[in-house]
């Protein structure tokens, strides 16, 4: 896995680039608007480059900061739909997105399943697994899997 950024810092950033504003992400993370000022900096020393344009006003995004930024608010979504999912079904089944449940669940057989065909075969099985598996990331609803061994 590469090496990440602290959390604090990508809060700070995509908190101040959905505001374009310091004061305003300080006041959300309950911080002062000089330490978000510091949490970007470290953030921009990390990335080696600018994220934001701070001058003249109104502040933005640089052209590193908006190809960062939705990647960084759409992550830190996932995480946290994730941890309410945990926190809230903490005795019934995991919620487990479609691509988990198939590498889970239909990999395992599909590959036995292939040995067993011929090659004619194998191609259709391998076209029919891909287009459910688009499907369902086309339609990404959560599947329910028992807790347990794999």
């Amino acid at each position: 896995m590469h090496k990440l950024p602290p959390l604090s810092e990508l809060r700070a950033f995509e908190a101040a680039a959905r505001h374009l504003s310091f004061k305003k992400a300080a006041a959300e993370l309950g911080v002062t608007p000089t330490a978000i000022s510091h949490q970007i900096k470290l953030l921009e020393q990390y990335c080696g480059r600018p994220l934001f344009r701070r001058r003249p006003r109104p502040m933005a995004l640089t052209e590193s900061g908006g190809r960062l930024f939705p990647v960084i608010r759409d992550g830190l979504e996932v995480f946290a739909a994730t941890i309410a999912i945990i926190k809230r079904d903490r005795s019934a089944p995991s919620r487990l997105p479609p691509v988990t449940l198939a590498s889970k669940k239909l990999q395992p057989s599909l590959a036995s399943r292939r040995q067993q065909q011929s090659p004619d075969q194998e191609a259709i099985a391998s076209r029919d697994y891909d287009q459910c598996f688009c499907k369902s990331l086309a339609h990404p609803t959560a599947a329910t899997l028992e807790e347990g061994p794999p």
